[in-house]
């Protein structure tokens, strides 16, 4: 042997991409097969998990009560048990109101946290999110018929897992997922 060539190149763009543009293809379908707003949110959220590779994925509503609270009104069968171990609120000004989560429901924008480790915000909710192994989120308000419905969330295992591609990609199943509603 006389030389060793090697190439390394860092692919995380490109696994955001195809992974986020897995989970749009998959919601097509589901889109055309859901017979309730039941079937369809669930499917939604287990298809941004087995299709997409995401750790958990869920869908929440600003609820009608004096905590502000977030319904969660569908999930991922996997890490479920999220959702019972936290609180979230949609208050801003509570400290529990100040996740991604609460703020796309308040705003009514897209919301995205490169590295929970990072985010002071994340702080209510960082013990339970890296005991399932969450490191990146982001929520996508929800518009049906242009009225701000929910928020679908996903949380991704690695740090920086929705870059500018993966939020064009999934702001437009978010998008398709408000028509289906």
């Amino acid at each position: 042997v006389v030389a060793v060539v090697t190439a390394v190149s860092d692919c995380q763009a490109e696994v955001v991409a195809r992974r986020a543009s897995a989970t749009l293809s998959a919601a097509t379908g589901i889109l055309l097969h859901a017979d309730s707003e039941a079937s369809l949110l669930s499917s939604m959220c287990q298809a941004a998990v087995d299709v997409g590779g995401y750790l958990f994925a869920w869908y929440g509503r600003m609820a009608d009560d004096p905590q502000k609270s977030i319904a969660h009104v569908a999930a991922s069968r996997e890490h479920v048990g999220y959702l019972e171990e936290i609180d979230i609120s949609w208050d801003a000004d509570s400290h529990l109101g100040q996740g991604p989560g609460s703020i796309a429901l308040r705003e009514g924008r897209v919301v995205a946290i490169a590295d929970m480790r990072e985010e002071a915000a994340f702080e209510p909710w960082l013990q339970a999110a890296t005991a399932r192994g969450f490191r990146s989120a982001i929520s996508l308000p929800v518009v049906v018929d242009g009225v701000l419905d929910g928020a679908f969330m996903v949380n991704a295992a690695e740090p920086r897992a929705f870059d500018e591609t993966a939020v064009s990609v999934l702001t437009d199943l978010a998008g398709q997922l408000g028509y289906g509603l």
